[in-house]
């Protein structure tokens, strides 16, 4: 699975921001999702968790997501 991962550079303990690159990755990702759903978790998986599944509400609406640092991406008007 290739995926790009940014962390918050603050050191907050914020989520991670994980952007999904193919569709195996998504495939990878819902795997992942469904087996920490599956398992107690502490507070790592939790954000893990999260920011797995928002990866995976991106992908399935198709918008990019910028990293905190980041600039956002502009919204593209038809």
């Amino acid at each position: 699975m290739k995926t790009s991962i940014k962390h918050d550079s603050a050191g907050s303990g914020g989520s991670p921001v994980i952007k999904l690159e193919s569709p195996a990755d998504y495939k990878h990702v819902m795997e992942r999702i469904a087996g920490l759903k599956a398992t107690p978790k502490g507070e790592d998986e939790e954000r893990e968790l999260a920011a797995l599944q928002e990866a995976a509400r991106d992908w399935e609406s198709g918008r990019p997501r910028a990293a905190p640092h980041e600039k956002a991406a502009p919204s593209r008007k038809d």
